[in-house]
């Protein structure tokens, strides 16, 4: 059984979105795109900068700090 393993901004942002009351779905409601695309930017995979900004908007925080949580040493 393999074992998938997150980055931790990952968790660190679901779980602020979460006790903000925003799922990923919602999140993607929201915005008018579709879940997956929500969940390939937090797990690093796609890099959407509206989307960075409406989750740093809902964090109440910079995109970038959302950026490196995500990307890390990647961040552009």
């Amino acid at each position: 059984m393999s074992v998938k393993r997150y980055h931790k901004g990952f968790w660190e942002i679901k779980g602020e979105l979460v006790k903000r009351g925003y799922t990923q779905r919602a999140l993607a409601r929201k915005l008018g795109v579709n879940p997956s695309t929500i969940s390939r930017v937090l797990h690093g995979k796609k890099r959407s900068r509206r989307v960075l900004r409406e989750i740093a908007r809902i964090l109440r925080t910079k995109p970038e700090q959302i950026e490196r949580m995500i990307y890390g040493n990647r961040a552009a």
